[in-house]
C-alpha cells in the first residue's frame, strides 16, 4: 500500500534501512514503545503549561517519528516542540490538533506494519 510521501515516505525508509522489512517492523513498535511515555507526557505537561517538558516530550516524539520518515508527523511535532520554547500562544494553538495528527500517522504506521509482517 502506497501512503502520501509527506505522510510516510516507506520507500525511503526500506532505503535507509536497506530493505530490511522486519527492522521496519521493530522501528514501528519502539516508535510505539516510546509514545506510550511521550503522548501522555506531552498531554500532561500541556495541561499544566509545563512548556519545559512539552519541548522535552515533543522533541523525544520528533525524533522518533524522523527515523521512520514520517515527514508530516516530524515537522508538526518538531513545530509544537520549538513553540514550546518559543511561543507559548502557538504551542497552544498547535496542540489543538495534537490527537488528530497522533492519529493519522498512528493509524498509518499500524496499516504499513501490517504490510511488512504479513
Amino acid at each position: 500500500m502506497a501512503y502520501p510521501k509527506e505522510v510516510l515516505d516507506t520507500e525511503q525508509m526500506l532505503e535507509y534501512i536497506c530493505g530490511d522489512r522486519e527492522l521496519a517492523s521493530q522501528m514501528i513498535d519502539l516508535f510505539f514503545e516510546d509514545a506510550a511515555a511521550s503522548v501522555p507526557g506531552i498531554k500532561k505537561a500541556f495541561a499544566a503549561r509545563d512548556y519545559e517538558q512539552l519541548y522535552s516530550c515533543a522533541h523525544a516524539l520528533k525524533g522518533n517519528a524522523a527515523n521512520l520518515r514520517a515527514q508530516r508527523f516530524t515537522n508538526y511535532v518538531q513545530a509544537l516542540a520549538t513553540a514550546a520554547k518559543t511561543d507559548h500562544k502557538e504551542a497552544d494553538s498547535l496542540m489543538n490538533e495534537f490527537d488528530i495528527q497522533y492519529e493519522q500517522i498512528s493509524t498509518v504506521l499500524r496499516e504499513w506494519q501490517k504490510t511488512l509482517n504479513g
